[in-house]
């Protein structure tokens, strides 16, 4: 897997506190890409923001962040079928993105032709037993050879 250079920044905007769907938005309209906002001006970020994120933005980045980045960036150059996609990526599910608060950011794994498919979320317990998980990987499986897109957002538990 190749790393674009603003793949660093759009991981730390995703990661900043406070910034979600609709923060981005109307940060990356303003500023076009994540390295214009994170070199802006606290002044000309509060607006769009408020002042704590936007000063979260236009500091250098918090230990935990940098952190949280550079594990995403090691995972992404790994190798195997491991993606970063955002909103401008061929292979950002359009639907999602036309929901309005689609996420800045989506790790993948696997095909990314298989996210146009139908899609099911698996969704369970954080602290599941051997027998949920087994299950649970079960469905997926079967999900799966059936042509389904299994999607999960990595939480704790049946997610992972």
């Amino acid at each position: 897997m190749t790393i674009a250079v603003d793949d660093a920044h759009f991981l730390r905007l995703a990661l900043t506190p406070g910034v979600g769907a609709r923060a981005a938005h109307a940060l990356l309209s303003a500023f076009g890409e994540p390295a214009a906002v994170f070199a802006a001006s606290t002044a000309s970020l509060t607006p769009l923001v408020g002042d704590a994120v936007a000063r979260r933005l236009s500091a250098p980045a918090e230990a935990d962040i940098a952190a949280r980045t550079d594990a995403s960036l090691a995972w992404l150059a790994a190798g195997g079928d491991q993606h970063l996609l955002t909103w401008s990526h061929p292979a950002f599910p359009k639907a999602l993105l036309e929901s309005g608060d689609a996420p800045i950011i989506l790790f993948a794994k696997g095909r990314l032709e298989l996210l146009g498919n139908p899609a099911l979320a698996m969704v369970g317990s954080r602290n599941c037993s051997a027998g949920g998980s087994d299950t649970a990987e079960a469905f997926a499986q079967a999900f799966s050879e059936a042509g389904v897109t299994v999607v999960s957002g990595l939480a704790l538990g049946i997610d992972a």
